[in-house]
């Protein structure tokens, strides 16, 4: 058996975007979080008399709104305020055991159960620094985006859990 044997020698299916080369990496980043900040949810108290409220924001934009746009509230705005900077993770590249098989569907033909055909390699980190600013109606959005930032950028903070 030779190292080709091993290698799956099949074309791989890969989503347009990755294919194309169309989308970077910064603005992948940012097209992830617009997209997680669009599903996000925020509760407004309703002080004990009355019920809580939810709400999500209308739209999330990749720019600063134009000043002779009419905003409908509550809104954001994500500006990417810095270039992307590329950390090393290690000193060579290295497979990610946890993702074993896990885009097999996606990218395999006839993927198998017994035997992974996929796996994600870890070469190094990239990172963006982003300004998020909200624009709300109010105080009371205001103070539901506020309470709901801790727990929207690090779940593990979320209060009750």
């Amino acid at each position: 058996m030779t190292v080709g044997d091993v290698i799956n020698k099949s074309p791989l299916a890969m989503p347009p975007l990755a294919t194309e080369n169309l989308l970077g990496p910064r603005n992948a980043m940012a097209e992830t979080l617009v997209a997680y900040l669009e599903r996000a949810t925020f509760t407004v108290w309703g002080g004990g008399k009355v019920k809580n409220t939810t709400f999500q924001l209308t739209s999330v934009k990749k720019e600063w709104p134009d000043p002779r746009e009419q905003l409908c509230y509550p809104t954001a705005s994500l500006i990417q305020s810095t270039q992307l900077s590329y950390l090393a993770a290690s000193f060579s590249p290295y497979p990610m055991e946890e993702t074993w098989g896990k885009f097999d569907r996606l990218v395999c033909a006839n993927p198998s159960e017994e035997v992974p055909q996929t796996v994600l390699w870890r070469e190094g980190e990239g990172m963006v620094e982003f300004q998020l600013d909200f624009f709300c109606d109010g105080a009371v959005q205001r103070e539901a985006v506020e309470a709901k930032l801790g727990s929207l950028f690090n779940p593990s903070s979320e209060r009750g859990a």
